[in-house]
């Protein structure tokens, strides 16, 4: 009905409004097309030269009066009868938010004088009444009920002062004076139980029925003031009552009902008032309450049904409060309204999971069955009320989703290993449904669900002893990080995929891909640093200088330039670093040139040259302009390249000659003369690649090559080889070099055209 109402209202007035907008519109254009048509009608005398011109304007000119009229529009209902239908907004928001802040033309004089004296004051006052109370008890010889009576009539007196205050308009001063007579009130009720002990055996009954009433006292009056600061205070002490008022007992059943009546008194107050934080506050000051108890040394299996039941009645009351002003009077859900309802329900199976995960007869998996049932119900009903427009919807299938994949890793009985598992599929399934209705906010709770399965993983399972799942040979750890990898990845390619499976839809945002590029190459990472758990050998290095190479494919087939600074980025940490890590290494018996240690630098080096010519043949000649930083890659990569390339012929030199995994050993006269024959043709081939591709940097590594073996030749060949072999050295590398020289002095003129 006030929807209808509002939609009536709202159409009339626009309909008024573009019948005089282009009556106006009329009315400019006329005055402006004949402005000196416009006739004096006022009984002021004309100048004399303007007469003749105004008497034949007047013969000419037609009357402009336009009648404009009067707008249809509905008369609304009256403001009481508004405000029946609509109870939480009967009053204004409430100061609370600028509690600090100054507003409109306050100076910071005033500030400081109004806002932080009298809350500096109050706190001085309060803390004076908490040491005043326990020094009466030692030093006043009144009886101990006299002395009790003293402090609820100061307390009393201190509220009544707060009332003349907001008589004389002064609301911040009573509600600092406010705050400490409920305070004096609670540490009367405290001093009466565990000071003075009055009642005998009733003195716990006594003094909670006390608290009770000072809590519904503050209510009261933070509903009549309008007080956040006011609700806070009592919140608080009711919150503290069951501690105050506490014998040692373990009364549970007493504490929980009451702490119940409080959470819907609290729940009213947020439903009367804008009060919204009341309800997260509620959720987390009663999980408080419950682990308290439930680690308590009276908290047995006697009381374990007991307490289950008791957090049933707080999760309804919970949901009911979150959930019914959406479906009563369709009122759009804030933040505090989202937050209360996801704790709450997270809460609750995770405070059923404390009690009896430890039982061989729990049922945990039928209970998150039963939460995820509730919530999609509950998603079609919101969903048919509030619409898209709401965010309560979306979280309640993300819920229903997420206890459907809790169920099964919280009936096992080792559920803790299990937990990355389900926080990824859970950070899944956050982040498909933020992008489906353009949630920016439920896709941070993806990303923070989805850090926290990565987090359990790397920092417990990685460190975790090797552990075969069953009968195979598969190590959980690998598995745990692997799926913990692949969901992040499947989670940043959901913002492009959920787009593309859908139609759009009116008012659904779209969310930035870069978010979605962050958690894929994050899952990347993982699921590689996950491989290493299965596997120590050079596969290791050979996958991931796989996965590089695709993520450089992507960069280029989409002219992505953030996936090739990835790529890169792999390629020279992640890829470099296992190179070093495994050195010269050689896992199977030794076969020149046919090894995993000679294939696998065979392979990293192509990663390396593949994408340094593509990125200077194509993308530098027939594709966009590379920025400063991209035009260094190809150098880069082809000195990385040529220097695993080199250093992998090397090593196979090595063990030839010497099959030992030793790179420190003595080297034989002959291992140095292959390494200067090799490092020559090597050398000669690179300045002869370098002509043929018209590139410079191939031809300048191999002028440094050639300079490298004349210094070894010189200085270190020529010392131990016999004379004959002296003579074929020095002529095989001068001939090297004079056939060089001989390129160098042929291709001059292209070398000028090139520079």
């Amino acid at each position: 009905m006030t929807d209808q109402f509002e939609q009536n209202e709202s159409r009339a007035l626009r309909e008024a409004i573009e019948k005089l907008s282009e009556r106006v519109d009329t009315l400019e254009k006329t005055l402006f097309e004949k402005p000196t048509e416009v006739a004096d009608t006022s009984e002021t005398t004309a100048p004399p030269f303007a007469s003749a011109s105004a008497k034949s304007s007047e013969k000419t000119l037609p009357e402009l009066e336009p009648e404009v009229a009067e707008p249809k529009i509905s008369i609304p209902p009256p403001p009481s009868q508004l405000e029946s239908m609509r109870p939480w907004a009967k009053t204004s928001r409430p100061e609370f938010g600028n509690f600090w802040r100054s507003g409109g033309d306050e100076s910071w004089e005033t500030v400081v004088g109004e806002r932080w004296l009298t809350w500096l004051g109050s706190a001085s006052l309060i803390l004076a009444v908490a040491y005043f109370v326990p020094w009466a008890w030692r030093h006043y010889q009144l009886p101990a009920w006299l002395r009790v009576l003293v402090f609820h009539l100061a307390g009393v007196g201190i509220l009544g002062v707060a009332k003349l205050f907001s008589r004389k308009q002064l609301p911040l001063l009573a509600q600092g004076v406010t705050g400490l007579g409920i305070f004096t009130l609670y540490t009367a009720a405290y001093a009466m139980h565990h000071h003075y002990h009055l009642g005998g055996d009733l003195s716990s009954t006594a003094t909670f029925l006390d608290c009770a009433l000072i809590t519904a006292l503050a209510i009261v009056i933070a509903l009549r003031s309008n007080s956040a600061v006011v609700i806070l205070l009592g919140a608080l002490g009711g919150y503290l009552t069951p501690w105050i008022a506490s014998s040692g007992g373990g009364e549970y059943v007493v504490t929980f009902v009451y702490l119940a009546f409080l959470n819907v008194a609290l729940l009213v107050c947020a439903l009367l008032r804008p009060w919204q934080f009341l309800k997260p506050l509620a959720v987390v000051a009663t999980a408080v309450m419950f682990l308290d108890w439930m680690f308590h040394p009276l908290s047995d299996v006697s009381t374990l049904w007991g307490t289950e039941w008791l957090l049933v009645l707080h999760a309804v009351i919970f949901f009911v409060g979150t959930t019914f002003p959406s479906l009563r009077w369709r009122q759009s859900s804030v933040d505090a309204d989202l937050l209360a309802l996801a704790g709450n329900s997270l809460w609750f199976v995770g405070a059923t999971w404390l009690l009896f995960h430890q039982r061989s007869d729990q049922q945990l998996a039928a209970v998150c069955w039963g939460m995820s049932a509730l919530h999609a119900v509950f998603f079609a009903w919101t969903y048919r009320r509030v619409t898209n427009a709401d965010r309560m919807p979306r979280l309640h299938l993300a819920l229903a989703i997420v206890f459907f994949t809790l169920a099964v890793p919280l009936q096992l009985r080792d559920s803790l290993d299990y937990l990355a598992y389900a926080w990824a599929a859970e950070g899944l399934v956050f982040t498909a449904i933020a992008v489906y209705f353009g949630d920016r906010q439920l896709a941070r709770a993806g990303q923070i669900v989805l850090g926290l399965a990565i987090a359990r993983a790397l920092l417990f399972d990685f460190s975790s002893a090797p552990e075969l799942v069953g009968n195979s040979p598969i190590d959980r750890r690998f598995l745990v990080i692997l799926c913990s990898g692949l969901a992040t990845m499947a989670a940043g390619s959901s913002h492009w995929w959920v787009p593309r499976l859908v139609s759009p839809r009116d008012g659904v945002v779209s969310l930035d891909q870069q978010d979605g590029g962050l958690l894929l190459a994050l899952g990347n990472v993982v699921a590689m640093i996950g491989l290493t758990c299965q596997w120590d050998s050079r596969l290791v290095l050979v996958l991931w200088s796989l996965d590089a190479a695709f993520v450089w494919g992507i960069g280029f087939a989409t002219g992505n330039r953030s996936a090739r600074k990835y790529a890169l980025l792999l390629s020279l940490i992640l890829v470099g670093g296992r190179v070093l890590y495994h050195g010269a290494h050689v896992d199977t018996p030794f076969l020149c040139l046919l090894n995993e240690r000679f294939g696998s630098l065979v392979l990293v080096a192509l990663l390396y040259f593949v994408p340094a010519w593509y990125v200077r043949t194509r993308l530098s000649r027939n594709g966009p302009m590379l920025s400063e930083f991209e035009q260094g890659i190809p150098a880069l990569l082809h000195v990385l390249a040529n220097v695993v390339l080199l250093g992998a012929f090397s090593l196979e030199i090595h063990d030839w000659h010497r099959p030992v995994n030793n790179w420190l050993g003595h080297a034989s006269t002959a291992e140095q003369v292959t390494y200067s024959v090799v490092w020559t043709i090597y050398a000669g081939v690179l300045v002869a690649i370098g002509f043929w591709l018209k590139y410079r940097l191939p031809r300048v590594m191999g002028l440094l090559g050639f300079l490298l073996v004349a210094f070894k030749v010189f200085f270190v060949d020529l010392a131990n080889l016999p004379l004959i072999l002296r003579v074929l050295a020095l002529a095989a590398f001068g001939g090297t070099l004079l056939v060089t020289s001989f390129w160098y002095q042929k291709f001059s003129a292209r070398l000028k055209s090139e520079t």
